[in-house]
């Protein structure tokens, strides 16, 4: 009889939960970074209305802090609960338990809508200071909630039909990559673009044989803008066809591929 071989030890168990531990930690420290960013946001949402010279406006910064306010605080509850769940080894739950009926996420869309609609019209009842520092705290929430929930019935509806085949944790991980890692890289990739771009067109126009009076003209016609705030004579270069062929290739080719 031929000896007995030992079974293979094996390292995929192990080896899997120490990935999960690593990818807990990750979201830990992610949502820990979201969190921080949305109550920086949150407190520069309440206090600017209060303390902003002109007021007029205070509705339009609030809106930018409330949304950011809301992505970060969102994003941040969302990964510190995954994050908690993969360390403490809680297994898998179905994505489509995390979200409501599509009609409940319909109902909020209107809701949020009419809601907003009032907090605005507060500035029309109210006069003067006051009704724009109520209005920029009032109306931001609602345009928030407005906003997501498009993509949330999207997403609550390919859940719903995929049923016990998609987990909570992945789509966590997906949405999360697509809203920050692959977002954050796309825009990295768009500045460098268009920095090769302007390098080119600098190039370009050095070696022309007319570069000095280009620069010349054009470093006034920038300082002229400035002191006049009339940008028409600038906006005269997106006449000529090399300029508009560039700006085509970028925001119609590279743009799009990047993105």
């Amino acid at each position: 009889m031929e000896p007995t071989q030992p079974p293979l030890l094996t390292t995929t168990e192990p080896t899997s939960r120490n990935t999960l531990i690593v990818g807990g930690v990750w979201m830990i420290a992610l949502a820990a970074l979201l969190l921080m960013c949305g109550m920086c946001s949150t407190l520069f949402y309440v206090i600017l209305p209060f303390t902003q010279s002109s007021r007029g406006d205070a509705v339009e910064t609030n809106v930018a802090f409330g949304a950011l306010a809301g992505f970060a605080i969102l994003f941040g509850t969302a990964f510190l609960w995954q994050g908690i769940g993969t360390l403490i080894g809680r297994g898998l739950i179905q994505a489509a338990r995390v979200f409501p009926h599509l009609l409940v996420l319909a109902l909020l869309f209107f809701v949020s809508i009419l809601l907003g609609l009032g907090a605005l019209s507060i500035q029309t009842f109210v006069r003067g200071a006051q009704g724009s520092t109520i209005a920029a705290i009032a109306f931001p929430p609602w345009h928030v909630i407005a906003a997501c929930m498009p993509p949330l019935a999207f997403l609550a509806y390919a859940a719903h039909r995929l049923g016990a085949t998609s987990g909570a944790r992945a789509l966590f991980v997906s949405v999360g990559w697509g809203a920050l890692g692959a977002t954050a890289l796309a825009v990295v990739a768009e500045i460098l673009i268009a920095l090769i771009f302007i390098i080119i067109a600098a190039l370009v126009i050095s070696l022309g044989p007319n570069s000095q009076s280009v620069i010349d003209q054009l470093r006034s016609q920038i300082q002229l803008a400035q002191q006049t705030r009339d940008y028409a004579a600038i906006s005269e270069w997106l006449n000529d066809p090399s300029v508009l062929l560039g700006v085509l290739l970028y925001t119609a080719v590279l743009i799009p591929f990047v993105e």
